[in-house]
């Protein structure tokens, strides 16, 4: 059965996710999340609240991330635009761009499918303090259709 939908409520949004790290280096990524109507973003923002609430009552040394990682990757559909290093046994560095993970070819020892590519990059950025942050940033921004700027975050 097909779905309608109005103009701006369509299955994804792409929002572009912009990063920086302490010493002031930026880069940027275009992510499609999933999009939710109003009734069922709310209940996806209630488990992702949740999720945090459960990692915050928690002692620093216990914090675990897992249920938060699947939570959030389950929420991403497609990256564009990603810019990576590899780097070989030699100190070889080789730029790696990822145009659309929805597209991407097999990297040996990397991925061999555009699932796999998915799944590899997003344990790469999740595992990126600037990148984990600016992901749940536009994750909230893609839930509820609002702006969130870092100060505002720390007060929810």
């Amino acid at each position: 059965m097909t779905k309608l939908y109005v103009k701006l409520q369509t299955p994804t949004v792409e929002l572009a996710i912009n990063a920086k790290d302490s010493s002031g280096a930026k880069d940027n990524i275009i992510v499609g999340f999933k999009r939710y109507e109003a009734n069922e973003s709310t209940t996806q923002l209630t488990s992702l609240g949740k999720l945090f609430l459960e990692q915050s009552e928690k002692e620093v040394t216990e914090i675990d991330t897992t249920d938060l990682d699947i939570f959030i990757k389950s929420q991403i559909v497609y990256i564009r635009q990603a810019h990576l290093l590899l780097i070989d046994e030699d100190d070889k560095k080789t730029a790696l761009d990822v145009m659309d993970t929805r597209k991407a070819k097999p990297v040996a020892d990397r991925w061999e499918t555009p699932e796999e590519c998915l799944d590899a990059l997003l344990d790469l950025y999740l595992a990126s303090a600037p990148w984990r942050s600016a992901l749940n940033i536009g994750l909230r921004k893609a839930l509820t259709n609002a702006e969130f700027d870092e100060d505002a975050l720390k007060n929810l």
